[in-house]
């Protein structure tokens, strides 16, 4: 049905094209393999820390807080954005207001 010469033409690209396909699914595992380390090591200490009793995590806020500290002592902006928002709230909730539910009087 077709002549020799074509069946091995044919034969020798399908042989190269499983080879080339081989060698790009090594390549495609491997790569997967790179991206997979670290959410496996992720996955490790998620389990390890489920097996932490609640005590020894309550005990562990206040170190990790303090050791935060330590290592950045001149990074304090959320504590001074957090007081900055209280004093805020509490300058405006002392506003004096006037007239009916607590709505200030319409000017005429």
């Amino acid at each position: 049905m077709y002549p020799a010469g074509e069946l091995s033409a044919i034969a020798f690209r399908k042989a190269a094209l499983r080879g080339f396909i081989a060698a790009e699914r090594r390549q495609c595992a491997a790569a997967a393999e790179r991206v997979m380390r670290p959410l496996a090591r992720i996955d490790n200490l998620r389990t390890r820390w489920q097996g932490v009793p609640p005590v020894v995590k309550l005990a562990l806020v206040p170190l990790g807080a303090w050791s935060l500290r330590r290592l950045f002592p001149r990074v304090r902006v959320l504590a001074l954005l957090m007081r900055w928002a209280l004093g805020a709230r509490s300058r405006l909730r002392r506003r004096p207001r006037t007239g009916l539910h607590g709505s200030r009087p319409r000017s005429a």
